[in-house]
């Protein structure tokens, strides 16, 4: 179930989800697939949306595509589930996190300050020292990495106190156009008290916008020097892998509107096995009563116990995965762990009561 960012505001992002609906066999009427938002966080539905497919009569796959608008903020587990009618067919989930990260429109800007150990985002010199100011010469860089020159754009400066963390000197530079692939310099000076060590701000901004942010540090104070320890972490929008539902599989979870025809059996080899096991241990057992040795008797139900005991392991762990997958498909998701419950007592019940009866059965 692909996912992708579709128009995004400053409060909320539009997520484009086209999950691919698949219909084998006769004809499914009236489908239509339901869209969940569920904050990751807290669980509640964030938005909805249901889409209507129609009746579908030929083979083959189509895709359903919907928008789902949420808040621009933590994380959510986008849901499809298929209807027939008003029965579930089959349910889809993926986990999509890092939408704070997306840039709205009115931000997006192909211009940025330099990130290169050779051309530094700040430059700061000393154009004049006194005896208690010192004049110092700020110079942004904006790199344009886009096919158009960028215009309009003003740089704010502001000089903070390592110390005390008050602001000496704000001002704001005008940084005229950028052209496509260029590299373009915005230098201006200011004065700040000497014997000081100061952490410098630069925010660019396009028409009110902030587009991008830069910081750095000048040491004046010679006993004492500060340096910005910056750890940058990159933070992206991500769609996490399908999880869950019918759709959990190496074909990237795709809905299906119809299932499959029933689970595969062991096939008569198996029950034949069994039926001639169990006749060996009577027959064994009708000679025993009539002299025969009764050891042969007791070895022959031992060999019987554990085929009949990896028969009904192997029939078990079908049985088992079959009604959980059951589960899975027919049960709300916030009751489902009821009925896994349900299910696993029900198999240890019947397991303990099978060894109880074969142990009482050998002693005696």
């Amino acid at each position: 179930m692909p996912i992708a960012a579709g128009e995004v505001t400053g409060e909320r992002a539009t997520l484009q989800v086209a999950p691919q609906l698949r219909h084998d066999g006769n004809t499914a009427p009236n489908v239509s697939v339901r869209f969940r938002a569920v904050d990751a966080e807290s669980g509640l539905v964030e938005t909805t949306d249901r889409v209507p497919v129609g009746d579908l009569e030929t083979d083959g796959e189509r895709a359903v595509p919907a928008n789902l608008t949420v808040e621009r903020e933590g994380g959510y587990r986008i849901e499809a589930i298929v209807y027939s009618g008003d029965r579930r067919m089959d349910t889809v989930e993926r986990r999509v996190s890092g939408l704070d990260a997306l840039t709205p429109g009115y931000a997006r800007s192909t211009v940025r300050f330099t990130d290169d150990a050779a051309l530094p985002a700040l430059s700061v010199g000393v154009a004049e020292a006194r005896e208690n100011r010192t004049t110092l010469e700020v110079s942004p860089s904006l790199v344009n990495r886009g096919d158009e020159p960028a215009e309009g754009l003003r740089i704010g400066l502001t000089l903070w106190q390592a110390e005390s963390n008050v602001v000496a000197v704000r001002t704001t530079v005008d940084a005229g156009a950028v052209r496509p692939g260029r590299t373009a310099s915005a230098a201006t000076t200011v004065s700040v008290p000497t014997g000081y060590d100061y952490y410098v701000d630069a925010v660019l901004y396009r028409d009110g916008v902030v587009i991008d942010t830069a910081r750095g540090a000048v040491n004046l104070d010679p006993s004492e020097t500060v340096s910005v320890d910056e750890i940058r972490r990159e933070v992206a929008f991500e769609a996490g892998d399908v999880e869950g539902g019918e759709g959990a599989g190496d074909r990237a979870r795709e809905s299906r509107a119809t299932a499959s025809g029933g689970q595969p059996g062991f096939g008569a080899g198996v029950a034949l096995v069994a039926l001639l096991g169990a006749g060996s241990v009577d027959s064994a057992t009708e000679q025993s009563a009539d002299g025969g040795t009764e050891d042969l008797v007791r070895y022959a139900r031992y060999a019987l116990l554990a085929g009949l005991a990896l028969l009904a392991l192997l029939a078990t762990v079908r049985f088992y995965f079959a009604v959980s997958t059951t589960i899975d498909r027919w049960v709300a998701r916030e009751y489902r762990w009821l009925f896994q419950a349900a299910l696993n007592l029900v198999v240890l019940l019947v397991a303990a009561i099978g060894i109880s009866w074969e142990v009482r059965k050998m002693a005696g």
